[in-house]
This record gives structure tokens, C-alpha cells and sequence, in this order.
């Protein structure tokens, strides 16, 4: 991950996305419902 991300401020809306927990997951979107 770049050191840009840990530039970006939170808006006081919602925390700044932490992208940790999701890396080297994989998904797999087939036959899924929409």
C-alpha cells in the first residue's frame, strides 16, 4: 500500500477505510443473486 493512503483525513462521516483485513482474499462473484 502507498503512503498516499495514510495522507487521507477522515470526513467525520465514516472512518477511513482500512484495507488490511482484505488483503490476499479472493472472491468469487459467480452465480451469485443481484
Amino acid at each position: 500500500m502507498s503512503d498516499n493512503n495514510k495522507n487521507i483525513e477522515e470526513t467525520g462521516c465514516c472512518p477511513r477505510f482500512d484495507p488490511t483485513p482484505w488483503d490476499n482474499k479472493e472472491f468469487d462473484w459467480k452465480n451469485k443473486k443481484s
